[in-house]
């Protein structure tokens, strides 16, 4: 049972496949070329590479922000279509959640924030529980860095692009509270996204 993931909510595009034996496949772009120029062939090349046809697929899963409206709309029409045209459910994933799921983390708070532009973010904040799935703890939320940091107790890891705006000001407010990711799982991803809709496709999690 495959599932396609497309992830957009950001400046950086990924697409995945993900089956029973877990990821397939997974195609980043980090570049100028605009999403709606990058979506539809970045698809099709990993499909192709992996040998497969939407005939393959059991559902398509898209993350549904928030971040950047316009790159949202258009990964979301696409998604709607390739789902409509192949007869498929679609899936929608919380961007913030995707990002949570990419940290392992059991000691810690996690905040995975996005910037809202305006001097504003959006975040939300997971504890990770023994059997690795995530518990929130407070519901996402658009505010300033500094209520976002009033909500912060604790020893918590940060991701998202919320950390190349703002990290500055969140260390200088939380000081030795704040740890903030490695670059290279700081951004949302299709794998993550599709992990995601796969479990919430096998429990019939989802809006139909």
């Amino acid at each position: 049972m495959n599932i396609l993931a497309i992830e957009a909510s950001t400046e950086t595009g990924s697409f995945a496949v993900f089956g029973n034996k877990g990821l397939l496949g997974e195609l980043t772009l980090n570049c100028e070329i605009t999403h709606s120029e990058r979506l539809l062939p970045g698809i099709k090349s990993l499909m192709e590479s992996l040998k497969l046809t939407f005939d393959d697929l059991k559902a398509v899963a898209v993350s549904i922000g928030p971040g950047s409206f316009t790159a949202l709309r258009i990964a979301i029409s696409t998604a709607k279509g390739i789902a409509f045209s192949s007869k498929l459910p679609l899936i929608g994933v919380p961007t913030l959640l995707a990002l949570a799921e990419r940290v392992m983390d059991f000691n810690s708070v996690i905040c995975p924030f996005l910037d809202a532009r305006k001097k504003e973010v959006y975040f939300v904040l997971y504890k990770r529980n023994a059997d690795l799935s995530l518990l929130k703890i407070k519901s996402e939320t658009v505010t300033t860095v500094e209520e976002m940091c009033n909500n912060i107790k604790g020893r918590t890891i940060f991701l998202g692009n919320g950390v190349e705006v703002y990290g500055e000001e969140v260390k200088s407010i939380l000081g030795k509270k704040a740890i903030f990711t490695p670059k290279a799982i700081r951004f949302p991803t299709a794998s993550a996204v599709a992990e995601i809709g796969y479990k919430m496709l096998i429990g019939g999690d989802y809006k139909k």
